[in-house]
Parts: C-alpha cells; structure tokens; sequence
C-alpha cells in the first residue's frame, strides 16, 4: 500500500513495503529522481524500473511494460518534470496530466484533504501515516524545479504531444 502526494512544489511518498496484509522488512522506494524527471508509483513497486525505461524510451502506449496477469493491479505509474504532473497506468496507458494538490495509492484520501487544509506534501504523507495502517515508514521527499520561464511558453504549445521530454 502507498501514499504519494504532490502539492506543486514537492512529492513526498511513504516507504512501507507491504505484501497483502503483511507489513514487509524492506523500505520501498516510490519515488526517485532522474535527471529533470521525477518519477513516482504505486501498486506492484518490481515494475518502477520497467515504467521508468518505458517512459525513457518514449512512453509508447503500445509498448508498456508486460501487466503480467491483471492489470488492474499495477498501480499508477508517475511523471513529474518543469511543474507539471502525469499519471498513467497498464489499464490507461496514456499520460495524463493532473493539477495540484494530488495524491495516489491507498492513502490518496487522506493525503488530498490534509492538502486541502494547507498541508504540505511531507506533512500530508505524515498525517496519512497516522490515520491508515497501510501506509508507514520514513517519508521520501524530491523538491521540484519550477518551470523556467522560457520553457512554459514552449511547453504550452506542445501541450498535445506526448509527455517524454522530445518535445
């Protein structure tokens, strides 16, 4: 089970291992920094590197990683790069961009709301943390780059393209 929460400045995720009901040994991590690119998931965590390649390569709706037998449990896979934030998944395997403030996994709920009421990222991870057994552990935090101001322009006219980081 996983919280991430992105309040437009930061992403902040727990780092419980969980398997079914059992709380793991290991410490998951559910975000990381590449280059510019911060990138986040939720669900079945063996698959990170799989969606992070994917993404690398091009992020080709057709070329996901392998859901294996369903896919309805792969989680959400997480893009955030020059303020902007995209989530797609083995189900919708299209980028998608989301506004701030947002959260995914299990404790997306409470994360949303602490948000809500002036939260940051960090602290609605933490208050998740309190409120659900499913989520735990030392939270991860990754401070985002603002959009520099040349490059908004720009971005915004290859809104349509696809979110890899070619255009």
């Amino acid at each position: 089970m996983t919280v991430i929460a992105w309040d437009g400045r930061s992403v902040a995720a727990d780092t419980q291992c969980t398997f079914g009901d059992y709380r793991g040994p290991l410490r998951a991590q559910k975000i990381v920094q590449r280059g510019d690119f911060v990138y986040g998931i939720t669900g079945w965590s063996g698959w990170f590197e799989a969606w992070v390649k994917w993404h690398e390569n091009g992020a080709d709706p057709a070329n996901i990683p392998a859901a294996g037998v369903d896919a309805s449990q792969s989680g959400n896979f997480l893009v955030f790069h020059e303020g902007k934030a995209l989530t797609c998944s083995a189900q919708m395997p299209y980028l998608q961009e989301v506004g701030a403030p947002d959260a995914w996994g299990s404790g997306a709920d409470f994360a949303i709301g602490a948000m809500h009421a002036g939260a940051d990222a960090r602290q609605a991870v933490e208050i998740t943390i309190a409120c659900t057994p499913s989520c735990g552990g030392p939270v991860d935090v990754i401070e985002l780059s603002p959009t520099p101001p040349g490059r908004a322009a720009r971005l915004a006219s290859v809104a349509h393209l696809p979110f890899n980081g070619a255009a």
